[in-house]
């Protein structure tokens, strides 16, 4: 039972984390995968791996939403302009 309970708990941050993130790009801040890692107690490739960029799938593009995209020169995730 603690296992499952440990798994629904992950699952659980994994979603809110990812929200946190998607609200954050909206209001039009640039994040780092670093600064995001140590915020949320993760690994960088925890934050690479919730890959927000799912959320805005290719049905959001063509209703005219914008892309997420990381800038590797400010290594920096943003919303595209």
């Amino acid at each position: 039972m603690v296992a499952r309970k440990e798994k629904d708990d992950m699952k659980r941050h994994k979603y809110e984390r990812v929200l946190d993130i998607v609200f954050a790009l909206e209001s039009g801040k640039q994040l780092s995968k670093y600064e995001l890692a140590a915020t949320y107690e993760v690994d960088v490739r925890t934050i690479q791996r919730d890959d927000v960029r799912a959320y805005y799938s290719d049905a959001f593009l063509l209703l005219g939403a914008r892309e997420v995209i990381y800038d590797r020169t400010s290594n920096r995730y943003k919303l595209s302009a």
